[in-house]
C-alpha cells in the first residue's frame, strides 16, 4: 500500500491492523518532519517503509525509529539524480508529481505573524526561486 504522511496506516478491520492482518506492506511517503509522526513511527502497527524527500529527515528515522525496517530517498520532482534522458529516448510520455490543489490568487494567512504571514510567504518564494535546489 502507498500512502503520504501516514494516511491510512491506522486502518482497522476487527481489532487488528488492517495491513498487518493482510500481510500488506506499506510504502510511507513522509513529507513532513518524521516527529510529527510519532505515534505511528515508534510503534508502527504493521510493516512500513518510508520514503523521503530528505536525507537529514532519513537520518532521523534510522535515529530514532529502529521499527521502521527501511528508509528509501526520493527526491523532489526535477531534482536530477542522473543523466538526463531525451525525451525522445523516454518511455514515460508525462509523469505526473504533486497534488491536487484549487487555484488561489493569495496564500491564506497565518495568524500571529507580523502582516498575516505575507513577508513569509514573500521570503520563501524569493528563496525558491534564487535557489531552485532547495528541498521543500
Amino acid at each position: 500500500m502507498f500512502t503520504m504522511n501516514q494516511i491510512g496506516i491506522g486502518l482497522v478491520e476487527g481489532n487488528e491492523n488492517y495491513w498487518k492482518k493482510h500481510n500488506i506492506t506499506v510504502f510511507d511517503f513522509v513529507q513532513d518532519h518524521p516527529r510529527n509522526y510519532d505515534d505511528i513511527l515508534l510503534d508502527p502497527p504493521c510493516d512500513i517503509r518510508i520514503l523521503s524527500l530528505d536525507k537529514n529527515n532519513m537520518d532521523f528515522i534510522h535515529r530514532f525509529y529502529p521499527g521502521i525496517k527501511d528508509v528509501f530517498f526520493m527526491p523532489n520532482g526535477g531534482t536530477e539524480v542522473c543523466e538526463f534522458v531525451p525525451f525522445k529516448d523516454r518511455t514515460i510520455d508525462v509523469l505526473y508529481m504533486g497534488g491536487c490543489q484549487q487555484a488561489t490568487d493569495y496564500f491564506p494567512p497565518i495568524n500571529g505573524l507580523p502582516d498575516e504571514g505575507n513577508s513569509f510567504y514573500s521570503d520563501v518564494v524569493s528563496m525558491m526561486v534564487e535557489e531552485p535546489s532547495l528541498t521543500t
